[in-house]
């Protein structure tokens, strides 16, 4: 009967800090989602722009093969 009271008693305590630090919480992950948005963005960005200069690289190739 003790330790079940001690185990309530602890799990209300969770409970507490559980709702004190949901905000907190709920602004962590809206954070390391939109971090992880941003570099998703940067890094198809980068691709791209390396997509590009491969492009540019293979037309130059071509044209020196050509003559």
């Amino acid at each position: 009967p003790q330790m079940q009271e001690k185990l309530r008693e602890q799990s209300q305590l969770q409970a507490l800090k559980m709702e004190n630090n949901m905000s907190e919480l709920i602004l962590a992950l809206e954070a390391t989602h939109r971090w992880k948005y941003l570099s998703q963005k940067e890094a198809v960005d980068r691709l791209k722009q390396i997509q590009t200069e491969l492009r540019d690289i293979i037309k130059i190739i071509k044209t020196k093969v050509k003559k």
